[in-house]
């Protein structure tokens, strides 16, 4: 045996290798790199999360700087750009409609898109009066001429969408 400082001796002085390290130190090696590499490895992912949040934060973001741009109104058009959808013809109680409006109105927009579904104005039962709701008793207009009025009413404009062409219904009833 040596102390740690100085080589094995063996015959004629010559130095003896070392013995080959057992099964369970080979064990022990090859876990101690594993580990070693695991960390390795983990710094760098940590490392490159940090880099990686530093370049591409919000931070770094130029338009994180920047004011919030505000769109302007349509370009020679006096349009207010913001509108809201409604079904005001699916509504039965007026007050709802009214209430609707309000909310819209409060809301700040200029405009509001209402369906008008053709095949509810017109009839077409009666051809000497194409626009009278037999169903109801009542002009089929009426519903909408209320709509229009309340709008008015609140200062918004309609953006009108007439579909539910009546001729296809009508074929569609007749096959």
């Amino acid at each position: 045996m040596s102390n740690g400082n100085l080589p094995l001796l063996g015959v004629a002085g010559l130095p003896v290798a070392p013995p080959a390290p057992t099964t369970g130190e080979y064990l022990m090696m090859s876990r101690a790199r594993r580990r070693t590499w695991l960390r390795l490895t983990i710094v760098a992912l940590v490392a490159l999360m940090v880099v990686n949040f530093v370049y591409l934060g919000p931070f770094s973001d130029p338009a994180a700087t920047l004011t919030p741009r505000v769109p302007d109104a349509v370009p020679l058009a006096e349009v207010q750009p913001y509108g809201v959808n409604t079904f005001l013809h699916k509504e039965v109680e007026s007050w709802k409609k009214d209430q609707t409006l309000a909310m819209a109105k409060d809301l700040g927009v200029g405009w509001i898109k209402q369906q008008f579904p053709w095949a509810e104005i017109e009839y077409r039962l009666d051809p000497s009066n194409p626009y009278w709701d037999v169903k109801n008793n009542q002009n089929a207009w009426a519903k909408y001429d209320g709509i229009v009025a309340l709008a008015q009413q609140y200062n918004l404009r309609i953006i009108a969408r007439i579909d539910h062409a009546v001729e296809l219904l009508l074929l569609a009833r007749a096959t």
